[in-house]
């Protein structure tokens, strides 16, 4: 599991939630990402991206 992930398993486990006019959504303070080359490349390699023409 890359660091995109579980940052994002974070969010979901211990998240607050927040209401407002656009909907509802899970939020973490003071989580700082911080992602060298190799995990970028991960994490555009595991999502199908639509091609640039």
């Amino acid at each position: 599991m890359n660091k995109y992930y579980q940052i994002l398993q974070r969010i979901l486990v211990s998240g607050k939630t927040q209401d407002n006019k656009k909907g509802t959504i899970r939020y973490l303070l003071n989580e700082q990402l911080t992602l060298n080359p190799g995990d970028l490349l991960d994490i555009f390699e595991s999502h199908a991206l639509p091609e640039r023409n």
